[in-house]
This record gives C-alpha cells, sequence and structure tokens, in this order.
C-alpha cells in the first residue's frame, strides 16, 4: 500500500476506530494499542483494497480485542474460589 493512501485512511479513520475500540474495552490504554495494531495490519493487508476501508478496519479492531480477550483469560490463574472481600461486614442484616 502506498504511504500516501495508508496516511489518509488513518486520517480519515482513526477516531472512529479509536473510539469503537474504546467501546468495546472501556480502557484508553488497550483502545490505543488495538487501534494501533488496526492500523498495522492495514498496512500489511490492504493492497489496493478501496472498498468499505472502514467496515474492514472495524472488524479487524473486534476481532483484535476478542484476541486480546482470549489470550488474556489463558493468562490468568484459575481460581477455586473467589478471594475474600476485604473490608465489607461478614452479615449484612435486613434493612426492608
Amino acid at each position: 500500500m502506498k504511504n500516501e493512501t495508508l496516511e489518509n485512511i488513518y486520517l480519515t479513520y482513526y477516531h472512529e476506530v479509536y473510539l469503537y475500540t474504546l467501546s468495546l474495552c472501556g480502557n484508553v490504554h488497550m483502545a490505543e494499542d488495538l487501534t494501533s495494531e488496526t492500523f498495522y495490519k492495514a498496512l500489511l493487508s490492504l493492497e489496493g483494497q478501496r472498498q468499505n476501508v472502514k467496515f474492514w478496519l472495524f472488524k479487524v479492531s473486534r476481532n483484535l480485542f476478542y484476541d486480546r480477550l482470549r489470550k488474556d483469560a489463558r493468562l490468568l490463574p484459575e481460581l477455586t474460589e473467589p478471594p475474600p472481600l476485604m473490608g465489607l461486614p461478614t452479615s449484612f442484616g435486613s434493612r426492608c
């Protein structure tokens, strides 16, 4: 892909892709990473494609988000029981 074309795609769709990834993950840093990865994939894959670039970018960013969730789930240790909550009373009593 020519640099000018990718630059135009980046300038046109960066904000929308960033907002979309932010809405998916709710984390600013992860949204920035996903957006960067999306445009990196565009650099590698969007050779000569001009139709539906916006939707392709959204699809790639969504798939990257799901990949990240699967990767994070594998990295987290399995808990046999939830950790105890600190600072909460053991009984709440009824307040109805």
